[in-house]
């Protein structure tokens, strides 16, 4: 048990260290999703039917591709952390060593000269990041256009 336990806490301290050290692109693909949020609110706001319209066009069509970029940045930080964790010897942590993070779009950048079974999870990655939403970065996205679009809205005009 004790070395369930101590195998955990190694794989999240290094996922954290990993995590740290990929801050400030990670940080940079977030405010610039922010800011196209906010920059763009006031116009959206004046040019839809309802707040909820003008909160989904924001996320979903105006800004979405700064908000995928920061979502495919966190999501694939996260499992490049994992993968790297699975030991030195296995496929996954040396395709998992070789790739590196696009810094303006957050995708894998998976070299073409990877064999083996090792570049399928990196691969999959890629491929289903494409498809499937990063669920909590999302939601906080979300946040920030719905109160973008309350704050352009005005108090008392609701």
């Amino acid at each position: 048990m004790r070395a369930i336990i101590g195998a955990a806490v190694a794989a999240a301290t290094l996922a954290l260290a990993q995590t740290a050290r990929a801050d400030a692109t990670g940080d940079r693909l977030e405010r610039a999703a922010d800011d196209c949020i906010r920059t763009a609110s006031a116009q959206v706001v004046a040019q839809s039917a309802s707040l909820s319209d003008a909160v989904t066009f924001l996320v979903d069509d105006l800004c979405a591709p700064d908000i995928r970029h920061a979502e495919a940045y966190q999501r694939n930080v996260q499992l490049l952390g994992v993968l790297r964790t699975r030991g030195k010897d296995s496929k996954d942590a040396a395709a998992a060593g070789e790739a590196a993070l696009d810094p303006k779009t957050g995708d894998l950048t998976i070299p073409g000269d990877i064999k083996g079974n090792g570049a399928i999870p990196l691969m999959l990655a890629n491929w289903f990041g494409e498809r499937i939403g990063a669920g909590a970065a999302q939601a906080r996205f979300r946040s920030v256009a719905a109160h973008a679009v309350l704050e352009a809205h005005g108090p008392g005009r609701r």
